[in-house]
């Protein structure tokens, strides 16, 4: 029987050397020489409340004092405070416990905010920017437990659905159930269509304890669904095309797609898909990344998606990739270590504030933060 692997431990973060990163200048996105059609209908994509533009943070960017004792979470930029917005999810207790807690950082130092509202204590979500809306959105993740019986069986205990939130810069405010209420779900904006996107896994037998040990929720299954504004509706998809757990998507600026990668269910994924404007599609790049769980964003000064995933070669180590609009693109560069990606949840960002893709994870049982400095230097981790 397979069970949730989502125990990590934090500590204080040490001493490091400080990083100084190159100035923060206005995103050049390559404009493409050839774009497919992308016609929507109004109703799939109505008018984006605009983003406010950034105000460039220290070049100098530190970690400051990170949250402590978390082992979950969920990241997302905020365009109203234009600060990174952490939900933390589950503690490192002896006896792990769900919990709530919400947190900013603001390019040097993190701090415990105080909303009013908060979504239920759960992990497992995915966040990006509600184009409609203007605000951070939060969605997906679940509650999944179990306890055990007087004959020894383990009973699990699953979630009612948690719903979609917002984070107005203050406050979170749930605004819509969720379609899927499995975890781990890849949500991202396609900026073609001006949709936001989600893909939802069957969480089935998936990491948890079997079915027949208990009656399974009534949300299994899984699908792809776009944000109305309102509500989830749903959007086709391949019957080749497989949704998986802790998959990687982000915007293709070059191809103008939505692009998605790997995951895991029962068995590692390696499949390569995009969103044409109308439906997901699976892709047949000529060089294949290792399967499993990914990270991915879109880095808005080269106009590439840069992706995270375990390395082959290396076991204790990550590979870094970038898609060029058609195939992945293996990179040897200083990258973070593995558990960034495999084991506690990881979390990769663009983060316009500062105009670097952020990645936050843990690394030797602390939370941990690193900035991309492109394919000449790789990863630089941030200091305390």
């Amino acid at each position: 029987m397979l069970r949730r692997q989502r125990f990590g431990i934090v500590a204080t973060v040490t001493a490091l050397s400080v990083v100084v990163l190159g100035g923060c200048s206005s995103p050049q996105v390559p404009t493409p020489s050839t774009s497919p059609d992308r016609t929507t209908t109004p109703s799939q994509a109505p008018t984006p409340v605009p983003t406010p533009t950034p105000t460039p943070q220290p070049v100098s960017l530190t970690v400051g004092t990170p949250p402590a004792d978390i082992s979950a979470f969920s990241v997302g930029y905020d365009p109203v405070s234009q600060r990174l917005i952490l939900q933390a999810g589950l503690n490192t207790a002896s006896s792990p416990k769900l919990i709530a807690q919400t947190w900013a950082w603001n390019g040097t130092t993190w701090s415990q905010l105080q909303p009013t509202r908060t979504p239920p204590p759960e992990v497992g979500g995915s966040m990006a920017v509600d184009p409609l809306s203007g605000h951070l959105m939060f969605v997906g993740g679940d509650a999944f437990s179990e306890t055990v019986d007087s004959q020894g069986n383990n009973l699990p205990h699953w979630s009612a659905n948690n719903g979609t939130w917002l984070w107005d810069g203050a406050t979170w405010t749930r605004v819509a159930d969720n379609p899927r209420q499995g975890g781990y779900p890849a949500l991202a904006l396609d900026r073609a269509t001006g949709q936001l996107l989600l893909s939802s896994p069957d969480i089935r037998g998936v990491m948890t304890t079997d079915d027949l040990e208990g009656s399974g929720p009534s949300w299994y299954g899984q699908g792809a669904y776009r944000w109305t504004g309102t509500q989830w509706a749903a959007v086709p998809q391949d019957a080749s095309v497989s949704f998986m757990l802790e998959s990687a998507a982000a915007y293709d600026p070059i191809s103008r797609r939505l692009v998605q990668f790997g995951g895991t269910s029962q068995a590692p994924n390696d499949e390569t898909q995009a969103y044409d404007g109308q439906g997901w599609r699976l892709l047949q790049p000529s060089t294949v990344p290792p399967a499993g769980p990914a990270l991915a964003a879109t880095d808005d000064l080269t106009g590439e998606i840069v992706m995270i995933t375990e390395s082959l070669d290396h076991p204790n180590l990550t590979a870094t990739w970038t898609w060029n609009g058609s195939n992945w693109v293996r990179h040897i560069v200083n990258e973070p270590p593995q558990d960034v990606v495999n084991g506690p949840r990881g979390q990769m960002l663009w983060d316009p504030a500062i105009n670097k893709i952020v990645l936050i994870g843990f690394g030797d049982n602390s939370l941990r933060m690193w900035v991309w400095a492109g394919i000449s230097y790789g990863w630089r981790q941030l200091p305390a």
